[in-house]
């Protein structure tokens, strides 16, 4: 395992939505978001071939958006 620490801007709602989403999964912000980076790159889906493709050239995938 790999510890990074990463900064980045979202919009209030979608950081109060992402913040009640981990509270009811019973983890903090960053677990939560850690394992919904990992289920989006482990998780073969359209448009999404893991972690060497898929995504949108802003380096989203329509999943985690």
């Amino acid at each position: 395992h790999y510890t990074m620490h990463i900064q980045t801007r979202l919009d209030p709602k979608i950081l109060e939505a992402a913040k009640r989403a981990a509270e009811l999964a019973g983890s903090s912000l960053s677990e939560y978001l850690r394992k919904l980076v990992q289920r989006d790159v482990e998780s073969p889906h359209e448009g999404n071939e893991g972690v060497e493709g898929g995504g949108t050239s802003d380096g989203e995938t329509d999943r985690i958006r």
